[in-house]
């Protein structure tokens, strides 16, 4: 069995993989995210990057290890929303996305041995015209600061919207496991079989 590498210390992350069967070994990326100028990027590329780099720089030390890395930020008119970090600034993102129509873009990038395969997952969500106190009773019910777009489709986010449109509604927690599943696959992991083929 190949061993399976988590580069993240998200509690959703691993909780997503240990949902299809999977035990990652969890590292948390060193990796520098600044470097990424998102006026010079487009959301998706910006995505696409931070994730690579996470992957890489566990995979440099763990060459022979399938590794996982992701990354997610909330589009909205080209403006990039990640995690909130604070209550406050979870107001202001969901006030901002109120009404509206936003994608959630999830990147995931696989790599072993040198070879790296990467999938992008777009989502759009439309959220409900909300008061300022339903904001602030959601907020207090799911502390959303450490999810970018500030909320929880997992726990009670769908309060929030109108209508979310997705190829896989895992993307929206974290990993698209739908793309993963696909790419294990490329590394000769089946999954199905719980073995490599």
């Amino acid at each position: 069995m190949k061993t399976i590498i988590l580069a993240s210390s998200s509690k959703y992350r691993k909780q997503l993989l240990e949902q299809i069967g999977l035990t990652p070994n969890c590292i948390n990326p060193k990796c520098d995210e600044s470097d990424i100028s998102e006026s010079l990027h487009s959301p998706l590329d910006v995505a696409l990057k931070r994730a690579e780099l996470k992957a890489q720089s566990v995979a440099q030390n763990h060459p022979e290890k399938i590794v996982i890395g992701s990354d997610q930020l909330a589009n909205h008119d080209g403006r990039i929303l990640g995690k909130p970090h604070t209550l406050d600034n979870a107001f202001k993102q969901l006030k901002s996305l109120s009404g509206k129509t936003h994608e959630l873009i999830t990147s995931l990038v696989v790599i072993q041995d040198g070879k790296s395969i990467s999938k992008t997952n777009v989502t759009k969500l439309r959220m409900k015209a909300l008061t300022d106190q339903q904001i602030q009773n959601y907020i207090q019910k799911d502390q959303p600061i450490d999810c970018a777009g500030s909320y929880k489709i997992e726990k009670h986010g769908l309060w929030l919207f109108e209508e979310i449109d997705t190829s896989d509604q895992t993307a929206i927690q974290g990993i698209s496991l739908i793309d993963l599943i696909h790419v294990l696959a490329k590394f000769d992991f089946d999954l199905l079989s719980n073995k490599t083929t």
